[in-house]
Formats: C-alpha cells, structure tokens, sequence
C-alpha cells in the first residue's frame, strides 16, 4: 500500500529528544508520509528544530499554535491532516525502522486500526535495541479488543494513541471533539479517547512485534505524581466512559474501570492533597469534588466483585476518610510506593 499517512506529533519543550524522535519518522522506509508538528507554545528550541526539519524535508508541516494542553495540540494536528490514515507519536519516543511498513501491511478490508506492540524504556536502554521472537498475528473486533483490555492475552492492548495506524475515514465518524469543553487537558488523551476508538472500529489487527520504543521521561504529564488538571479532569472523564460501558453491556470493563476510579484516582488525589502538602487554589472544592464522586459510586461498589482488601480499603475510606489517610494511605501510596522503588 501506498497511500499517504499523516503522523501527528504534539510538541512542547522537548529540545533534548525531538530530532532524535523525527530522524526515526522520516527515516521510515515507508515514504509516503506527511508528519505535522504541533508546537504548543513551547518555550525552548522545540519550534526552531521543527522549522529546521521543514525546511529540509518537504513532507513536514509545523503548526504553531498558543500553549492549550497536548489534547488540542493533538486535534490540532488530527484536523490539519491529509492522509488517507494517520499515526500519532509522542515527542520523546522512537519508531523503530520498518513500523510504517509493516502495520500497513496488515491492513485489510475490514480492519480499521493495526497496532504493534512496544517497550517502555529508559534512555541508557534505548541505543541498540532490537526486538527478537516469533511474531503473531491477531485479528478481534473493535469490541473485543475493548474487552480485552483487561484481560491477560498474548498481544499488545494498551491504551495509548501512539504504536497505531487507523483509517481516517472510521476515525472522522467519531465526534472527537464532544467532550473538549468539559475536559480540555484529556479529551484527546489515550486513556479517555481510545474506549471510544477502539468500540467504533470494525476490527483491529494485532503484532507482538515491538516496533516503538515509548521513551520513560519521569517528569512526563502522568508519572510525575504532581497534580495538575491531567487528574482534576480524571475526575469528572470516568464517569463518561462508565455511561459507556453500561449502554454497551461492557459489565466487565464498567467493574474493573470503578475499581480503578475510586483506588487510582479518587483515593490517590485525596491523600496528595491531604498527606503530601500539594498546594492548589481549588483545593477545598478538589475535596469536596472528591468526597462527592466517591459517595455517588460507593454504593455500586458494592454490587460488583471485591476483594477482601479491596472492601476494607473502600469501607474505611467511605467511615472516615482522615482516618484511612492516615493508615491504608500511608501504607498503600507512600510505604509500598517507596518499597517498589
């Protein structure tokens, strides 16, 4: 195949990475590219390298655009695009060669998305890796892959955006841009976007693969541990994806979904906010926002599966949060946390 994929690459001050990152793009020995760069108002070197880029090479487009957050940095590209299907990358990470090549490959007639698998790697395990196994094909539905998320399978079903290439036309179907108001900072990012991507898709075709290298950056926008409008969104974006699951019979995916609200984001933001010292002007409607949320799930906990940790963790939260802060929260976000490293 030969038609045109557009690669969309938000960027914003990442100096240190981003050559190194669109060497591995048009250095694919797929050709028929356009890569756009999304400069969100970065503050670095970041735009000079992307006119540079564009300046040798005819198939890069740079967009130059206010700081507004990766999602509209992302859309921003999405809607610019030209290419029959489109690809996302991150600014730090690395497509190894032939990825283009051999997702295109795999499409067929009624295959929307193909998708290799990947490894999150440091920067001192990049230089020289090579992926070596016997590869396997697999082929689901949209749905399936969905359900599958949660589940232990032999191939790649993470979330993210990137590690992909989809038809434009199946994407175009998907009212992306619904929920931008309400969640500005998250509506295009992979854990909010991709359920609804990967539910419209006809099928999906999968490689074990590893043809991208997700670069680990410890200050990126959901490992830091800081909060910042990336959680205070999580908030209100789940019960979204809730609706979802229930309006499509995913009982499954709704369970595992509340668990994690209520442990990873919930509980996580309430004990940042109360034990680490986190400074935020909302903080007391944060709170409250959290309170609220937990008391309006709370008691569809109890009507799906839990384990005996997982009941005491939720039942002393919801008798008294200060309390659990002071026991579970400890020992789950800070002593394990630091056990782990």
């Amino acid at each position: 195949m030969n038609e045109l994929i557009s690669v969309i690459v938000p960027v914003y001050n990442i100096e240190k990475y981003l050559s190194q990152t669109i060497d591995s793009i048009l250095n694919q020995d797929y050709k028929d590219i356009e890569l756009i760069l999304v400069n969100d108002g970065a503050t670095d070197d970041s735009l000079k390298i992307c006119k540079k880029y564009q300046k040798k090479d005819t198939r890069v487009k740079v967009i130059n655009q206010k700081n507004a957050g990766v999602s509209w940095a992302t859309y921003n590209g999405y809607k610019a695009a030209t290419g029959k299907y489109i690809a996302f990358a991150d600014h730090d990470d690395i497509l190894l060669p032939g990825l283009f090549s051999h997702l295109m490959s795999m499409f067929e007639k009624d295959v929307d998305m193909t998708c290799c698998s990947r490894n999150d790697l440091y920067d001192e395990e990049i230089e020289g890796y090579t992926w070596q196994g016997d590869e396997i094909l697999t082929k689901v539905t949209g749905r399936e892959a969905l359900e599958n998320t949660i589940k232990t399978v032999p191939y790649n079903l993470a979330l993210p955006l990137w590690g992909r290439v989809y038809r434009k036309s199946y994407l175009d179907k998907i009212d992306i841009e619904k929920y931008a108001k309400q969640l500005p900072t998250i509506f295009m990012v992979d854990i909010f976007v991709m359920p609804f991507m990967l539910l419209k898709a006809r099928n999906v075709k999968y490689t074990n693969k590893v043809l991208y290298i997700h670069r680990e950056v410890r200050t990126s926008i959901s490992r830091s541990g800081k909060l910042n409008n990336f959680y205070f969104e999580m908030i209100d974006s789940f019960p979204i994806l809730f609706e979802m699951y229930k309006a499509n019979g995913l009982n499954d995916l709704y369970a595992d979904s509340l668990r994690q609200y209520m442990k990873t984001t919930l509980q996580r933001m309430w004990y940042k906010l109360n034990k680490d010292k986190v400074e935020y002007i909302d903080r007391k409607d944060l709170l409250n926002s959290i309170s609220v949320r937990f008391s309006q799930f709370y008691p569809e906990l109890q009507t799906i599966p839990l384990s005996f940790v997982d009941k005491v963790n939720f039942r002393l939260f919801n008798f008294s949060k200060s309390l659990w802060t002071n026991t579970v929260g400890v020992l789950y976000f800070s002593l394990l946390r630091k056990f782990k490293k």
